[in-house]
């Protein structure tokens, strides 16, 4: 893929990311808000995973 491919591309998620953010605002926030939740539940769930492991 070509470097003007990729700029390109990447100028149409920004553009479609303040899109998003500027017609509706709360659904944006609603998935930032559940993807900080999934990353941390997945390392929460990493360290119970070496707590069990080393406490036995």
């Amino acid at each position: 893929m070509s470097t003007r491919t990729k700029n390109v591309l990447g100028a149409i998620i920004v553009i479609f990311v303040l899109y998003a953010i500027i017609v509706s605002p709360q659904a944006a926030a609603d998935f930032v808000r559940t993807g900080f939740q999934a990353i941390a539940d997945g390392v929460r769930a990493v360290f119970e995973f070496f707590d069990a492991i080393i406490n036995g």
